[in-house]
C-alpha cells in the first residue's frame, strides 16, 4: 500500500481489503 498519496483512496482501499 502506498502511504501519503491520497487519503480518500486509502479509505476505499481499506473497504476493499475488508471485502
Amino acid at each position: 500500500m502506498k502511504m501519503g498519496e491520497e487519503p480518500e483512496n486509502l479509505g476505499v482501499r481499506r473497504l476493499d481489503l475488508r471485502g
